[in-house]
């Protein structure tokens, strides 16, 4: 014999055992005084202090009810189950005393039968040609109760886990067919993190300021003679102190272009930290070909910006210059070329201004001020290298504020990314389990997930006033703009 069966016998046992007791006290056989010949009754003679006799009419149960290990279904009433059996066994009491027409019903049924419940069956068994009678109660019933019910609280949450799980996967969809890497270039000069866009956000008001003091000077300083020249000379190298004087730490000392321009830094680094961020939003959060997966992988969006960014002040291999560094070199080159045509153009304006050859000539005045016009340029073009020279420097440290700006943000993104998986597969996870109804003894559920769902899982009312679809996309904005407010974006979180 197998454990089970072994474990089995003594359950069958009590049960039997339990069985005879309930039919010997359902009706049992009493001697009666007037004979010696065994009768049934129903009625109990019984003694419960020493010298008094009571008779306690019977049955002490009008019904029995016995019910089997399973239901019509076929579902055992195993240990996970009892709690069902003990609902059914509450209802079907509580519909015994319920006032309405099923349990009007139901006792009407059962005042018809109480006569069959309270008879005996006789039972004959013949052995070997011999009957031998039998007697037994009949007060044995059964009951049974079952609902059929839509589990919509269980659907509910199942819809509500799905569309969670879609909105999240919104957030982490993956585009692997996007040439991102050709629109990033795009993307740098757009939002002006390129090195010539980053130069724009200083503006050109330094142009204005130098011009504006060339201008100043010559206008004050006409040349007619040599000491004339010397002393404009002398004017262009105050202007240039005045001016573009970048050296030491002391901001006093600086000239007022370069002041301005080194002042302006902290304002453009702000900005552009603000461009990356609706950069962050709008180009990759809340474009539908990109995503925070795409933002934060191995040379994805991140990575591509922020080597854009490295290359304008670090070489980007060996025996090539960062862009920042190749412009100062040329502007460096400027600088020296304009200072020397600049003196060359100074030694020319006084020699214009003591020739006799010139004076001779008649064309003295139309020298000067054709030598002087040059001389101007240059000191213009020197004045206006020299100070670009400051904003290409100021320029380096905006890119590598910016660097460190987004490497600061980034393990935020990579958190939200990690955090947002493991929720979808959370509410993935939920929204199976609440789809997972277990066979119950009491309810019939109507529920067929493979046919009924997609009638289920709609949000809304369409213009033809029919359920309309789930749009997650759609949701998802919603959601983020009630409970984030600002500009719907993830990035507002």
């Amino acid at each position: 014999m197998t454990g089970v069966q072994t474990c089995a016998l003594p359950i069958y046992g009590n049960s039997y055992a339990a069985l005879k007791e309930l039919d010997f006290y359902t009706l049992r056989p009493v001697r009666r005084q007037t004979g010696d010949k065994d009768e049934l009754g129903i009625d109990y003679n019984v003694r419960w202090t020493a010298r008094e006799r009571l008779k306690i009419p019977g049955p002490p149960f009008s019904a029995l009810y016995l019910l089997e290990m399973r239901n019509e279904g076929g579902l055992k009433l195993e240990d996970q189950n009892r709690k069902d059996l003990f609902s059914v066994l509450a209802e079907s009491l509580f519909l015994d005393v319920l006032p309405g027409a099923f349990s009007n019903a139901k006792r009407s049924n059962y005042s018809n039968i109480v006569g069959d419940l309270s008879s005996v069956q006789n039972v004959e068994i013949p052995i070997k040609g011999i009957s031998f009678p039998q007697r037994f109660a009949r007060r044995y019933s059964t009951c049974g109760l079952s609902k059929m019910e839509v589990p919509l609280d269980s659907i509910r949450g199942a819809c509500a886990a799905k569309l969670a799980e879609q909105m999240l996967d919104h957030v982490l969809r993956e585009r692997h067919d996007v040439p991102f890497k050709t629109e990033i270039l795009d993307d740098l000069e757009s939002y002006r993190f390129s090195a010539e866009g980053i130069k724009d956000r200083f503006g050109t008001f330094w142009k204005d300021e130098v011009r504006k003091g060339i201008a100043e000077t010559c206008a004050k300083r006409p040349v007619q003679t040599a000491a004339d020249a010397q002393q404009l000379d002398q004017d262009f190298k105050g202007m240039e102190e005045a001016l573009v004087r970048a050296d030491g730490s002391d901001k006093m000392r600086w000239g007022t272009v370069i002041g301005a321009v080194r002042s302006k830094t902290g304002k453009v680094t702000d900005e552009s930290k603000t461009s990356v961020n609706e950069w962050i939003r709008d180009r990759c959060l809340e474009n539908e070909a990109r995503g925070l997966v795409l933002l934060v992988q191995k040379d994805g969006f991140f990575d591509c910006l922020l080597r854009s960014l490295v290359t304008l002040y670090t070489p980007p291999e060996e025996g090539v210059k960062a862009q920042y560094d190749m412009q100062l070199a040329a502007l460096e080159d400027d600088i020296t070329a304009w200072g020397q045509r600049k003196q060359s153009l100074l030694q020319e304006l006084t020699a214009a201004t003591s020739s006799f050859t010139v004076s001779a000539l008649g064309v003295k005045s139309w020298a000067i001020a054709k030598i002087a016009e040059r001389l101007r340029d240059a000191e213009e073009q020197y004045l206006l290298a020299r100070a670009e020279k400051c904003v290409v420097e100021e320029s380096r440290s905006v890119a590598r504020a910016l660097v460190q700006y987004i490497n600061s943000q980034r393990p935020a993104f990579e958190s939200f990314k990690t955090s947002a998986d493991i929720l979808r597969r959370r509410f993935s996870e939920k929204g199976a389990a609440f789809l997972s109804l277990r066979d119950h003894v009491f309810f019939i559920r109507l529920f067929d997930q493979e046919n009924d769902w997609p009638r289920f899982y709609k949000l809304g009312i369409d213009e033809q006033k029919q359920p309309r679809d789930v749009n997650p996309m759609e949701e998802y904005t919603q959601f983020v703009k009630s409970t984030l407010g600002g500009n719907g974006s993830l990035y507002d979180r």
